[in-house]
């Protein structure tokens, strides 16, 4: 250690003992699957393995608690609505630990902390077991859930006006399932419970709708047939009127019409007497210019023309 330079610190490294390097293992080969099994970590300890194992775990646990949060949101919803305590379902005791661990193994500071207290889950083999199994399956989980969410409306109305049988097959069914530990699947379920629980609550609608009186529905014929009468009633008037109405467009167009032909002629007359009052002017200028020639004696003989 001679040759160290002088602001160099040995310092103790804490390092878990065989034991809980063997539960650390065991419990991050069966939580966080196929990585475990390739064997990333050393049989025997030591301060570099337990750095790597820590750092994997840190990377994982960190990966997976948004998942694990949301599949225990949507756990409580469901739970919630179909009248389950929390208390009394393993399932959700099993999740709410297991985000939990998760949260304790993201946040350890140091790679000893961190890797013992993975060895203090791996500790107890059933604890580890039902992490695994419910990790392995998140994606499913969340599915099973959101199918049963779909069918809370015929869940509460199978619940409320449903047979005994009926209750035991859908109300009782999921309520059992979701106190149930996670060996028993969501995905199981739900492939078969939403169906079910629509089918009968259709059943609960059909029973419930009253059989239409006679009576009524003759009635109801007769106010149909009427409203129809009376619609196409409305419809020729209508109709009337809009040819009426056309036929009085025409006419006011024919008027138009026969109006402007006559203001036409009328300008065209005046134009025909203006051009003869002209002519009859010209003529009386050239009949003034001859008078004024004293040379010419030019007699005239005027004619009134017979209009």
């Amino acid at each position: 250690f001679r040759d160290l330079p002088s602001n160099f610190d040995l310092v103790v490294a804490s390092l878990v003992s065989p034991q809980q390097w063997d539960d650390a293992r065991a419990a991050d080969k069966v939580m966080f699957g196929e990585l475990g099994k390739k064997g990333r970590c050393a049989d025997i300890p030591s301060v570099p393995e337990q750095d790597k194992l820590s750092r994997n775990v840190e990377t994982e646990s960190k990966a997976l608690r948004p998942q694990v949060t949301a599949l225990r949101t949507a756990l409580t919803d469901v739970l919630g609505w179909a009248g389950v305590d929390a208390n009394e379902s393993a399932r959700a005791k099993t999740l709410a630990a297991l985000e939990a661990q998760l949260i304790e193994l993201s946040d350890r500071k140091s790679a000893f902390d961190r890797v013992e207290a993975l060895a203090g889950v791996g500790a107890d083999v059933e604890v580890v077991k039902s992490f695994g199994l419910l990790l392995s399956k998140l994606e499913k989980e969340a599915q099973a859930l959101e199918r049963f969410d779909g069918q809370r409306l015929a869940f509460e109305q199978v619940e409320a006006h449903g047979t005994e049988k009926e209750r035991h097959d859908v109300v009782l069914a999921l309520r059992n399932r979701l106190k149930a530990p996670t060996t028993s699947s969501l995905s199981d379920l739900a492939s078969t419970w939403p169906d079910l629980a629509r089918s009968t609550f259709q059943e609960i609608l059909k029973r419930r709708s009253p059989e239409p009186d006679p009576d009524e529905e003759k009635k109801r014929q007769e106010r149909l047939k009427e409203e129809a009468e009376e619609r196409a009633k409305r419809e020729a008037e209508l109709k009337a009127k809009q040819e009426q109405l056309d036929r009085e467009r025409a006419e006011l167009a024919a008027q138009q019409e026969r109006v402007k032909l006559l203001e036409n002629a009328k300008v065209h007359q005046v134009t025909v007497a203006e051009a003869k009052r002209s002519a009859a002017e010209l003529l009386a200028e050239e009949l003034e210019r001859f008078a004024d020639d004293e040379s010419v004696e030019i007699q005239f003989v005027v004619r009134k023309r017979s209009s």
